[in-house]
């Protein structure tokens, strides 16, 4: 019983890993650029990456066949109180 809940538990971290590897390979680049990052800037990009990630079950739900690209969400770096965060490329 132990050995499946263990199993159970492994599959579903792996699962779980692969699902958020945009995610974690962007903060990880991120992280190689500037070496530490605050609180701050970290809750900045989870929440951009769920708002794209929203936009896509909406535009989804929608019958739309766009999808947003979440690797291209940045954080500027900046110590202004209001950092900004932009998706991809700006017109």
């Amino acid at each position: 019983e132990i050995a499946r809940i263990m199993d159970e538990r492994y599959n579903h971290v792996l699962d779980l890993l692969r699902s958020k590897k945009d995610l974690l390979e962007y903060i990880s680049n991120r992280l190689i650029q500037i070496e530490t990052m605050d609180s701050k800037e970290f809750n900045e990009i989870i929440k951009a990456h769920e708002h794209c990630e929203e936009m896509v079950a909406a535009s989804s739900a929608d019958g739309d066949a766009g999808t947003v690209d979440s690797s291209n969400v940045e954080v500027d770096g900046s110590s202004d109180s209001e950092s900004a965060i932009s998706q991809g490329e700006q017109a």
